[in-house]
């Protein structure tokens, strides 16, 4: 066996019979160096040279196998050392720590299979801007016709239902009869005696590729002045009533306003002439009215009558102005006179149609004749006298009608609004 010799040892520690040989040399050594020791003196020398050779000879064996042993095993030791590749490196960082890949593994799973949203093309965005613009227009044709009342707001000072206690909640009443009751706002920030209405409109705005809402308020051309009838009376005898109408509309900013000038109380005929050249020269007009249920029915009025308006105003996109072109009788007997003017107040009366109009008048030429015969009659003979009268095609006035005739012609108050 020389150095080069690969050697492989399948025990790693030496025999019984190397050691008990490494053990001689060592007894030897220390036999020369005691001085004690007996033996003969001619033998002794050549006795231990000879076991001093033989040991020496023994540690030099004994050092080079032990470094051939040595070198064996380093040998061996790197050829039978596995292989460490990097999958198996990766399988223990899995093995390791599992919950952190698997968390890893589903956000992977997810984001694979999440679907990209796609940007909205050029006609999809027509798409939804006609819808929006759609929905709007509904919402306007909505304000206008079955909701109408509900966009009409009426504004009453703080200072009316302080003057006048009762007021307040016989118009909260009336208003949450007509199902209005939100309509109604309590000024508070306001010091006067006014009563302003405004009605809310909508429209549609175009910015850029989208179609907004857009709201805000139009202050209508009419509004209210609540007077005592020590106020009117003192504006009377101050002759100051002119002035006092000329400075309210001044103050009012719609143009072409006209003024209603409420008075709680009876009215008084000697006011006959002065209402009509007040109505005549500033659009003002008086309504005197007794109770706190008559001032909260005729606001309810009011607040219908302009909703209507502004159906009539809007339909056609703007306000237009409306002038019958119908010219009445001048130079006609009394009785045609008449009949002629009982048309014109029938063609005004809402929903009534031009057959039923031909049929009351065909029955009631004079409307003044017709009065006195109802209130002689009284409401159920007279309801059904109305009601069975027939038009032209066979179809008779109905009850409800029958009703509004009923009403027009027996109310002695002037508080039944025609149209």
């Amino acid at each position: 066996m020389t150095e080069n010799d690969d050697v492989i040892f399948i025990g790693e520690y030496p025999s019984a019979g190397l050691i008990r040989r490494r053990d001689s040399p060592l007894s030897v050594i220390q036999a020369h160096s005691d001085p004690n020791s007996s033996g003969s003196g001619s033998e002794a020398p050549t006795s231990s040279k000879r076991d001093l050779g033989s040991s020496n000879s023994e540690c030099s064996e004994f050092n080079r196998y032990e470094r051939l042993h040595s070198e064996a095993k380093s040998t061996s030791e790197e050829c039978h050392a596995p292989a460490v590749s990097s999958l198996e490196v990766d399988d223990d960082a899995v093995q390791q720590d599992p919950p952190v890949l698997a968390e890893n593994a589903c956000s992977e799973e997810k984001r694979t299979k999440k679907p990209r949203k796609r940007a909205p093309c050029h006609a999809q965005l027509l798409r939804q801007r006609e819808k929006k613009r759609r929905a709007i227009e509904r919402e306007i044709k909505a304000s206008l016709n079955s909701k109408c009342e509900q966009y009409m707001f009426c504004s009453v000072s703080r200072r009316i239902f302080y003057e006048f206690p009762e007021t307040e909640l016989h118009t909260r009443s009336i208003f949450s009869e007509r199902n209005i009751s939100s309509q109604l706002i309590c000024d508070e920030e306001r010091n006067d005696m006014k009563v302003l209405w405004h009605r809310k409109c909508i429209e549609a705005v175009e910015e850029g590729d989208d179609v907004l809402r857009n709201e805000y308020n139009v202050q209508q051309h009419v509004f209210a002045v609540v007077l005592s009838t020590e106020s009117l009376r003192e504006l009377l005898k101050a002759k100051s009533l002119e002035d006092f109408v000329t400075m309210e509309k001044l103050s009012y900013p719609v143009a072409n306003s006209s003024l209603i000038l409420i008075v709680f109380g009876k009215n008084s005929r000697q006011m006959h002439d002065l209402s009509i050249e007040l109505f005549d020269n500033y659009h003002a007009q008086f309504h005197h009215v007794h109770t706190p249920q008559d001032f909260a029915l005729y606001l309810a009025q009011i607040s219908r009558g302009l909703a209507k308006m502004a159906r009539i105003h809007d339909s056609v996109g703007h306000s237009r102005l409306i002038v019958d072109v119908e010219k009445g009788v001048k130079d006609a007997p009394p009785d045609d006179l008449v009949r002629d003017w009982w048309n014109k107040m029938l063609s005004v009366i809402c929903r009534m149609q031009d057959g039923q109009r031909r049929a009351i008048l065909s029955a009631y030429p004079n409307p003044f004749i017709a009065s006195k015969k109802f209130i002689e009659m009284g409401y159920e003979d007279a309801m059904h006298e109305l009601v069975n009268i027939q038009t032209e095609d066979g179809r008779r006035l109905g009850p409800v009608m029958a009703h509004r005739l009923y009403m027009i012609l027996t109310d002695s108050t002037g508080n039944e609004v025609i149209y």
